[in-house]
């Protein structure tokens, strides 16, 4: 991480309590000179972050959050016997993109068998599936990568996005909230969209595979976010957070990454050894769809009618329609509850 990359974490980490600073106190606080600090909250403020300054020129955040730090969450991670490399940016494009741009650079810096972590305050170009964009924001969300060498090709990662989502809902009822599974990679709370999955993967060799987890959660109420995440034309359903569903407020988000990373090197663990199809009725049990009507949309336009009936152990859902049972390819669609079968 560079000087400036730096400045803007420890000038985030100053201003997560929501107190009213003058240029001169945060600069003892988090460094810099007050040129420096002008160019951190230009930058932070050009990523989204929304700031105060009233007429004393003091600076505050609208709203107060738990700041992520890298020393916290590994701190969390200690005793669990995980090799894990912990990095927390106040900015980034995407946490997904960034550790496949390392894989692909140097893929032999890749291939050791920890976990990296790598999250962001505030994520610029995150991606969702089909190329919907998934915004991060300080405090009222959450966007974190999981990377990890695994010994299997491309062709053996059929049904790994669905074991994260195994992995995640595992997580996430260690704050008390309880998730259900939307195919392919959505997590639902009473009906509403809290958080997704984004699986990515880089070859190593016939028999090795950098992947990349990546895991968007809404943690906490933030109107305008959640609002531009809702898109009903394209098939996407509105959209809630963690602190709105009963989790604890404020909800820790180094305690919730922290939760992610032992569940998902347990699940991914059993996915390595055992592939999906243990775990099939594990997830059709969470599924919220299972037996429903539903729509199948591709670019927001709906493409086949049929019953939800579960998934197969490569990950496919199965559809019973009209004209018989289907099997449908994870990304290919996406699903809402539909009015026919």
């Amino acid at each position: 991480m560079n000087a400036a990359a730096s400045l803007s974490l420890a000038v985030l980490a100053v201003l997560a309590d929501g107190v009213a600073r003058s240029p001169s106190a945060i600069c003892a606080h988090a460094g810099g000179t007050p040129q420096e600090l002008e160019r951190a909250l230009a930058r932070l403020e050009a990523a989204g972050l929304p700031l105060r300054r009233d007429a004393l020129l003091r600076v505050s955040l609208e709203r107060p959050f738990i700041p992520l730090d890298a020393g916290s969450i590994e701190q969390r991670l200690e005793g669990l016997g995980i090799a894990t490399r912990v990095e927390v940016e106040a900015i980034i494009d995407s946490t997904n993109a960034e550790l496949l741009r390392r894989a692909r650079s140097a893929p032999a810096l890749a291939v050791p068998a920890e976990l990296v972590i790598l999250s962001a305050e505030l994520q610029t170009a995150g991606r969702g599936r089909q190329g919907r964009a998934w915004s991060a924001q300080a405090g009222s969300s959450l966007a974190v990568s999981f990377g990890r060498a695994l010994p299997l090709g491309l062709g053996g990662l059929a049904g790994l996005s669905l074991m994260c989502g195994l992995a995640v809902r595992d997580a996430v009822e260690r704050s008390g909230v309880t998730l259900d599974l939307k195919w392919p990679n959505d997590l639902l709370w009473g009906g509403q969209k809290l958080g997704g999955i984004l699986i990515e993967a880089h070859p190593l060799g016939r028999t090795q595979s950098w992947v990349v987890i990546g895991v968007g959660l809404n943690v906490a109420p933030d109107p305008a976010r959640l609002a531009a995440l809702s898109q009903p034309a394209q098939g996407t359903l509105p959209a809630t957070d963690l602190t709105s569903a009963g989790a604890d407020a404020p909800v820790d988000r180094n305690r919730l990454v922290a939760a992610l990373a032992d569940t998902l090197s347990m699940r991914i663990e059993q996915f390595t050894k055992h592939g999906f199809g243990p775990y099939i009725a594990d997830w059709n049990d969470h599924h919220a769809y299972r037996d429903l009507p539903v729509e199948m949309l591709e670019r927001g336009r709906v493409v086949q009618y049929g019953i939800a009936r579960g998934v197969d152990e490569q990950g496919r859902l199965c559809l019973e329609t009209a004209s018989g049972a289907q099997a449908l390819v994870a990304g290919d669609v996406s699903l809402r509850p539909g009015s026919r079968a």
